[in-house]
């Protein structure tokens, strides 16, 4: 997300071609709020001020109420992540498409519920 390339490659994101490792979250708002999100996202999340490039801390946004929230959300030890507008999510290859939860291994487009 947020790079270059029409079709990043595992290889281009780690040559820098600006994307960023990034999470797409599907979510109902009738369920959930997008605040409450922002709120799981920092109580889960320490971004490093070092990382730099596909590893860097972002909050991608749809709307411009999604933008004020997460500009909110940001603290004050934080000045390393940042607000952008969303671009085109590009799904990883597929052997990269595994993430640790902590407590267990997701595969893409499993549904994963996430609890506070």
């Amino acid at each position: 997300t947020g790079g270059r390339s029409a079709k990043p490659t595992y290889r281009s994101v780690c040559s820098g071609d600006g994307h960023a490792e990034s999470v797409r979250v599907e979510y109902d708002p009738s369920v959930v709020s997008y605040e409450e999100l922002l709120l799981l996202f920092w109580k889960n999340h320490r971004p490093k001020p070092s990382e730099r490039g596909q590893y860097r801390s972002c909050i991608w946004y749809h709307n411009e109420a999604q933008r004020q929230s997460a500009q909110e959300s940001l603290p004050a030890s934080s000045s390393s992540t940042q607000v952008a507008p969303a671009t085109d999510f590009h799904e990883a290859e597929v052997h990269h498409q595994k993430a640790s939860t902590g407590q267990k291994q997701v595969e893409a487009g499993e549904k994963l519920c996430v609890t506070q």
